[in-house]
């Protein structure tokens, strides 16, 4: 129970200054070729109000590892760094990535931010159409072919318009 001096008190509740991460900007490929290097640059920048240390990690979403990390580096509040770049070996598959955006706390690590993507395996995609290509029959090849050059199939035999000079 309150008695009348306790009715009536002003509380302040003051929330602590603290450092946030955010992935501001990233540039990744969406496609490219097994074996060739993949190369992902970031802007981060410290949200927050309070100076922070922060890293950039690379994970492969598909087998939960770090594919490539950043060194720990500082941002005072507002401040954010360009240029950051991750890399790794294009598998062949298509490559589902995410970045993390970690902050140190007393206690261990945190994610501030996470952005995922996918980079397109090429040659899976030239291997899927090439595989439909050799799967046609002679003759719809030859519908296909003549179709994209304006020709006409008679009877089975293709012949090719000609314009008259």
């Amino acid at each position: 129970t309150l008695d009348a001096s306790q009715a009536s008190r002003d509380i302040t509740i003051t929330e602590a200054a603290v450092a946030k991460g955010s992935i501001v900007n990233y540039n990744a490929p969406s496609s490219a070729i097994p074996g060739d290097t993949v190369t992902i640059t970031v802007e981060a920048k410290n949200i927050g109000t309070e100076s922070g240390t922060f890293r950039l990690r690379l994970i492969d979403r598909d087998l939960n590892v770090e594919v490539d990390a950043s060194n720990w580096f500082t941002l005072t509040p507002g401040s954010s760094v360009k240029g950051l770049s991750l890399s790794g070996i294009m598998p062949d598959k298509d490559w589902n990535l995410r970045l993390d955006l970690e902050r140190e706390i007393p206690t261990g690590v945190v994610i501030d931010d996470q952005k995922t993507f996918t980079a397109i395996n090429i040659v899976s995609w030239w291997d899927s159409l090439r595989a439909r290509w050799n799967g046609l029959a002679g003759w719809q090849k030859g519908i296909v072919l003549t179709t994209s050059v304006g020709g006409v199939i008679i009877g089975g035999a293709s012949t090719l318009k000609k314009s008259r000079s």
